[in-house]
């Protein structure tokens, strides 16, 4: 391992180098320097030989600045991190950028004959280029917004009639290739990606190539609207402007329209190869402690690629159509995954670039902290915390996610490629405390609470999300709002978040500041401040008892301040509300909030 020469590996006591903001006091910490461009999985083992010789010490890993490609995710189990005295660092030098990435490398471009470029690429489809940093605009009919469908097919899922001149490249030419084309179709809460399997200019009839929409039965093409949004992507005939990609998947290419200014032999493409950058797995007998990531960018993971294709359910959970499957919804994977871990920490870390979700701290992660972080350009979802299903009880103790932490974070312009996804997403867990952070700039709902449709018992309890501003969300679909909850949550609190720009909802149900959803209960939603929201501030639907207090609820005369739908408001219990009009009200008068980032 020629980069643990003794110039980049080096043993020092705490004055030679800055102590991880967890040092113990009481020792010195061992640094490994890592050279850029390293093996990570070689830095890896180089910490395992250390952690033996210095059985007492914290250990940090500090990474020089550059990009650091995997081949294969990084994975690091219980003999990767520290124990209940001591932690291990993986962190940036000072004033260093450094970049953990899954994208491919060496693709040269070719000039063609027209002035477009292009490089090689035999592989699965692709559906992001990244180009100087930049995520490319793949190539769409239309190029921005919305085409609606004029009519459903015969089975009401896998076909349907567009308006005249909608699609009209396919009325107008010979039947061009579909290979690698994909449906964007929206429905309220979530949207599909199917692939093409012909358009029929004639008749006006585009037929995909699996089933469109979830496999529950209310996702059948009009169930939500008469006439839903939909789009193409990856088709020649969407492949226009500069900055413009698409994958030729006849020919094997993806092919670009430079930018003025931009040279071939200096501009380097970047297509995500891999799924996942960092999976910490531990077990419930042996979960990995102590470990740390500060100031460390994760980007460029692929998007998702499901038999069948994508067809998102909600939070970008999505069909399972693969054989033999027996959970019809499958979760998105993030880029980093840990589970079954005790005191995690991302301190100073960012997120970006990525085609499916970002952070998951799932099954068996207790203790854990996300600070200071950014979440940016995602694919899913930002943040994940807890899972989608109870553990057993006799596995509640381990397997229970609980006592974690996010504060101090921006989350933006996450859901980039599945619109159905979500900034923070809060699943089964305990005692989430989600605090201080920006939400904001996204398609669908801010942040979620809760994975039950009922108000049974569960684990859940304890979470308090307060402090937050989410603004500019449900930018694309219907039915959810800047924070949604879901079940019952014992001992909970939604408090002086601060939630405005909401529009009004593009599909059939409404859009709020809080949509309060079924089975939600025993929620105590206080000291908010909600403003410029087309629909009602707060809005329950078959929800149970909560108590709502001292909350100033901004909306347009003609619009209440509640909306109950399937709910008795008999249940809630409110106290001292103010429920202003807008106009006159201006954000000015509301009460000071110490809301997002510090």
């Amino acid at each position: 391992m020629p980069w643990l020469a003794p110039s980049l590996l080096l043993v020092a006591v705490a004055s030679q180098a800055t102590a991880p903001r967890d040092a113990s006091p009481r020792r010195d910490p061992v640094l490994l320097r890592v050279e850029s461009g390293s093996a990570l999985d070689e830095a890896a083992r180089a910490v395992r030989e250390l952690l033996a010789e210095h059985p007492q010490r914290d250990l940090v890993v500090e990474l020089e600045g550059g990009t650091y490609r995997l081949a294969e995710p990084l994975v690091l189990d219980a003999r990767d991190g520290g124990d209940d005295s001591r932690r291990v660092t993986w962190r940036a030098a000072a004033g260093a950028s450094v970049v953990v990435s899954g994208a491919a490398e060496d693709l040269p471009w070719r000039v063609d004959p027209d002035g477009t470029w292009s490089t090689l690429w035999p592989g699965p489809l692709v559906r992001q280029l990244f180009v100087e940093g930049r995520r490319c605009h793949r190539a769409r009919w239309p190029r921005e917004g919305w085409l609606r469908l004029e009519s459903e097919g015969p089975d009401r899922r896998t076909s349907f009639r567009f308006h005249a001149g909608d699609l009209a490249p396919w009325e107008q030419l010979p039947p061009a290739s579909l290979a690698g084309s994909e449906l964007l179709f929206l429905h309220d809460w979530s949207m599909s990606r199917i692939g093409v399997a012909t358009i029929d200019g004639k008749d006006r009839w585009l037929t995909a190539t699996d089933r469109i929409g979830g496999h529950l039965p209310f996702f059948f093409l009009t169930n939500f609207e008469p006439h839903p949004r939909y789009a193409l992507e990856n088709v020649a005939p969407g492949w226009r402007e500069a900055g413009d990609w698409w994958h030729d998947v006849d020919q094997g290419r993806i092919r670009y329209r430079p930018l003025e200014g931009e040279r071939a032999a200096a501009t380097r493409p970047e297509a995500p190869a891999l799924l996942h950058l960092v999976q910490v797995r531990g077990t419930a007998a042996a979960p990995v402690r102590g470990l740390s990531f500060e100031g460390l960018t994760f980007a460029h993971t692929r998007a998702m690629s499901p038999t069948g294709g994508y067809a998102g359910i909600q939070a970008a959970f999505h069909d399972d159509r693969a054989d033999g499957a027996t959970d019809p919804d499958r979760a998105s994977p993030a880029a980093v995954q840990v589970r079954f871990a005790r005191g995690v920490r991302f301190d100073g870390c960012e997120f970006r670039a990525l085609g499916a979700s970002a952070l998951w701290l799932g099954a068996g992660v207790q203790g854990a902290e996300v600070r200071g972080c950014r979440f940016e350009d995602v694919g899913a979802n930002g943040l994940m915390i807890g899972t989608p299903s109870e553990p057993a009880p006799d596995e509640l103790d381990a397997g229970l996610t609980g006592a974690i932490t996010c504060a101090d974070t921006t989350v933006t312009r996450c859901g980039a490629i599945y619109k159905g996804a979500v900034g923070i997403w809060i699943g089964m867990a305990r005692d989430v405390h989600v605090h201080h952070n920006e939400v904001h700039q996204l398609p669908y709902t801010g942040i979620s609470l809760g994975w039950i449709w009922s108000p049974r018992a569960s684990p859940s309890r304890g979470h308090v999300i307060e402090r937050n501003h989410i603004h500019h969300v449900m930018q694309d679909l219907s039915d959810g709002g800047g924070i949604y909850t879901i079940g019952r949550h014992p001992e909970s609190h939604l408090r002086h978040n601060l939630i405005h720009d909401v529009p009004i909802n593009l599909g059939r149900a409404g859009s709020n500041g809080f949509f309060i959803d079924q089975g939600s209960s025993e929620l105590t939603i206080s000291g908010n401040v909600v403003h410029s929201i087309a629909r009602s501030p707060v809005r329950f639907h078959m929800a149970g008892p909560c108590h709502l207090e001292g909350n100033t609820l901004v909306s347009a005369e003609s619009v209440a301040s509640f909306r109950y739908d399937s709910c008795d408001p008999e249940v809630m219990t409110l106290t001292g509300n103010l429920h202003p009009t807008s106009p006159p009200w201006r954000p000015a008068q509301s009460p000071p909030l110490e809301v997002g980032p510090r």
